[in-house]
């Protein structure tokens, strides 16, 4: 075996994947955590202790004599005290990441001043004690005060941190294990330093060190962090929602249900047939509005949790049309508005979702009825059929209040009312516009509103179905 080629390999590819392990950390923007500053600490030293000794290993190698007017045994002693206060520093902040995953970290402070303090002494000590080198062969050796010094310092971190380890190992927490790894690899690496001369072993220690406690450490980047907080933020969201969507049920259900248990008992005390057939139909309409509101909040909760579908059959256009204006012929005539459909020749067969279609219509409809009080409400149909393919085109005009501009970017917003705004006597769950927003996606549409305050509003939805068997 070539025992000289050790002499700077070693510390090469240790220095390479140190820089590597170095940019990899500090390359993301990471939680400021006192644990993560520790590891901080320990990369940057293992990155000046591994680019020296790998400085004088290589020069060493090449017998470069005289660097920048220094001799190279001079440089060699620089490097060695600089080297040895690295190390104090990297397993004295070892032994303080152990301590704050194994204590109380409001307490930290007293021990890490203690720490630094003697490291500082420790410091301007080694400025003015001596360093040996000692050539036997092609080998070099240092020895001398300064790596006394620095072994015995390093020593006691270390039996520190394996008395510290050694009391919460039963918590069976990793980062403890990753400390015992570490100090079993270093033992491994100074027996086969005994073995194998010219072996370096200081640069694969602080390579292994700083690789073993990057998986270990509590080491999230701050895009994690940020995923973590919009899911707090979505999540406290929800449970507003939630709460808002019991205040409104609360009251907007009240309403329906004090109407039919009214008219109820005025049917019970109605004198003529005509009396209580109005009653009835007030029943109707309110059980229709209550109905709407379970229908509206069942369907959201649906579309929230996944649980929505699409049924595709085939349909008949006009049909559907038809279907969906007549809930609302008998509240047209009441508010003596006018109601004008406008359609081309429609394809008598469709294959899609009738269910949600209607659904979506209806839903616009009921706001164009609800919002209007004088004019006209408009539904024009176009189809046009390309390939197999039909692009339906429903525009849903209305001369009604219209939409406060305030309020326009937060339509599709639940529990969001246009009438908020306006007049706070029509009411509604706000849940009509999102439910719809939310369908016509599902059902890989569009939908744009086009609307002015007291100027009516305009609503354009496109659909794409597949023709049916008849045209």
């Amino acid at each position: 075996m070539n025992y000289f080629s050790l002499e700077f390999e070693i510390p090469l590819v240790s220095f390479i994947f140190i820089i590597i392990l170095n940019i990899n950390y500090f390359s993301k923007k990471r939680i400021q955590l006192i644990e993560n500053k520790m590891y901080e600490i320990i990369l940057i030293m293992s990155l000046i202790i591994s680019s020296v000794d790998t400085f004088v290993h290589i020069i060493g190698a090449y017998n470069t004599l005289d660097i920048i007017y220094l001799k190279y045994f001079n440089i060699v002693e620089l490097a060695n005290k600089i080297m040895s206060i690295g190390f104090i520093i990297i397993f004295s902040c070892l032994f303080c990441y152990t301590y704050l995953i194994s204590y109380n970290k409001e307490k930290y402070r007293k021990l890490f001043l203690s720490v630094i303090s003697i490291d500082l002494i420790l410091l301007i000590i080694m400025l003015f004690t001596h360093i040996n080198i000692n050539e036997i062969g092609n080998v070099r050796n240092v020895s001398g005060s300064t790596i006394i010094l620095g072994y015995f310092v390093v020593a006691i971190y270390i039996l520190g941190t394996i008395i510290l380890s050694l009391k919460n190992f039963k918590k069976k927490d990793k980062r403890f294990y990753a400390i015992f790894l570490i100090l079993i690899m270093m033992t491994i690496l100074y027996i086969l330093s005994i073995l194998i001369r010219g072996l370096i072993i200081y640069d694969l220690i602080i390579a292994l060190l700083c690789y073993i406690m990057y998986f270990t450490i509590e080491n999230p980047d701050i895009k994690l962090v940020n995923k973590l907080n919009l899911a707090l933020i979505n999540s406290s969201k929800l449970a507003q929602a939630q709460k808002e969507l019991l205040i409104s049920m609360s009251h907007e259900i009240r309403t329906p249900l004090n109407a039919i248990v009214g008219f109820s008992e005025l049917i019970e005390e109605s004198n003529t047939l005509k009396e209580a057939k109005e009653n009835a139909h007030d029943i109707i309409e309110a059980s229709d509005n209550l109905l709407k509101m379970v229908n509206n909040i069942v369907d959201i909760s649906k579309i929230n949790t996944d649980e929505m579908t699409i049924n595709n059959k085939e349909y008949n256009l006009n049909k559907l049309i038809e279907e969906v204006i007549s809930p609302f012929e008998y509240k047209i005539k009441e508010k003596n508005l006018k109601l004008i459909i406008k359609k081309n020749k429609l394809p008598q067969a469709l294959i899609g979702d009738y269910i949600k279609i209607k659904r979506i219509l209806f839903n616009i409809l009921d706001n164009a009825v609800k919002y209007t009080n004088k004019g006209y409400v408009k539904l024009t149909v176009n189809t046009k059929i390309i390939n197999n393919k039909c692009n339906i085109k429903f525009i849903i005009e209305d001369t009604g209040i219209g939409i406060n501009n305030n309020i326009k970017n937060k339509l599709y917003n639940n529990f969001t009312r246009a009438e908020e705004n306006i007049n706070g006597n029509i009411s509604g769950l706000g849940l009509g516009l999102p439910l719809t927003k939310n369908l016509v996606d599902l059902l890989k549409g569009s939908i744009k509103i086009e609307s002015n305050e007291n100027k009516g509003t305009k609503v354009i939805i496109v659909l794409k179905e597949k023709v049916g068997n008849k045209k």
